[in-house]
């Protein structure tokens, strides 16, 4: 391949360059650029809206351990292992239910104390 003056503009070009890329101060006060340019922004974004999903796919998660924890009981036959096991698995479905259950109150609260807005 001969390299000429053409070869290296078209190579010039596709290079990521600092033509027409503008640099904000992050430090600024008014907030006007800064959150739009920093990317934060858009992290809270995904995050607002993907959190309503997690919480539900997390209430089915609790929902099937309950059940499979309750119907291992009831097949354990008086076996002191799988009732144990059945046992275990309704208590850590119950703390996670806590967990979930005061992940979306405080989620609640952080709402109404900063007046933001999450999709809740």
């Amino acid at each position: 391949m001969k390299i000429n003056k053409q070869t290296v503009s078209k190579f010039w070009l596709t290079l990521p360059g600092a033509s027409g890329v503008e640099i904000y101060d992050p430090l600024t006060t008014d907030g006007s650029k800064a959150a739009q340019w920093s990317g934060s922004n858009k992290v809270g974004m995904i995050i607002s809206l993907l959190l309503p999903y997690v919480m539900a796919f997390a209430g089915l998660i609790l929902f099937g351990m309950l059940i499979f924890g309750g119907f291992t009981l009831l097949v354990s036959v008086g076996n002191p292992d799988k009732v144990k096991q059945g046992q275990g698995m309704i208590v850590s479905a119950l703390i996670g239910f806590a967990i979930i259950f005061i992940a979306y109150w405080v989620m609640q609260i952080l709402q109404i104390m900063f007046g933001l807005k999450l999709g809740f």
